[in-house]
């Protein structure tokens, strides 16, 4: 499955859009390879936020928030894959 993470600062190889800057929010486009947007909401400008959200909304791409701890982004995985079952 393909993901895209928004609002990281930094995961090494991974590529992803940080959300850090306003400019940010304007450039976040959504590949249509991608099944999946997870959003870490912790650090992230509201611009980028809500641009995530129409842009995979238009897509149908199913989204999910979370904090950016590895707990919360389980919880809200685990919930995502059991809804999808």
């Amino acid at each position: 499955m393909r993901i895209l993470i928004v609002g990281a600062d930094y995961l090494g190889e991974i590529q992803h859009i940080s959300g850090r800057k306003a400019v940010s929010g304007r450039k976040s486009q959504i590949s249509c390879a991608v099944e999946l947007v997870l959003v870490l909401v912790d650090r992230l400008n509201h611009n980028t936020m809500r641009q995530a959200k129409l842009t995979a909304k238009s897509k149908s791409i199913p989204i999910i928030f979370a904090k950016r701890s590895w707990c919360s982004i389980e919880q809200k995985l685990q919930r995502f894959f059991l809804d999808a079952s």
